[in-house]
């Protein structure tokens, strides 16, 4: 027997707008057999071709219970002769010419940890927009 999508879909209990969409992700089986026949615009479903379609949808589910967890990824461990984040902050403290800053025996000065005595720039609002 022939039907249309709607008709098809109707007998799978799914709407129309689900099926065009299943059918245009996946036109072909998987030998290669096409789930419908083109009609021009329409599309026309074989009762053998929503027995593919529900057998395709089956073999779906399949492979994502059979697909296994995924190991956990592994940490990549990488040596380094210095750690990336004491020397960025030798070039800031170098760069803002701030002695207090760098860091010795792989701790910052006792001066940069307390908060207390780093001054805070004094900012201001500058007004650009022409004058008429």
């Amino acid at each position: 027997m022939r039907y249309t999508v709607e008709e098809a879909a109707k007998i799978m209990r799914k709407t129309e707008r689900w099926l065009n969409e299943w059918l245009r992700a996946n036109p072909v089986d998987s030998n290669g057999e096409p789930f419908f026949t083109p009609a021009g615009r329409d599309k026309i479903l074989l009762s053998t071709d929503i027995t593919r379609i529900e057998h395709a949808l089956r073999g779906q589910l399949k492979c994502r219970y059979t697909s296994g967890r995924r190991a956990p990824v592994k940490r990549r461990i990488m040596k380094s002769g210095v750690p990336t984040s004491e020397s960025e902050w030798n070039v800031a403290a170098e760069l803002l010419n701030e002695p207090s800053l760098k860091i010795r025996n792989g701790r910052p000065s006792a001066a940069s940890r307390s908060m207390g005595n780093i001054q805070r720039p004094s900012l201001s609002l500058v007004d650009r927009s022409p004058r008429s």
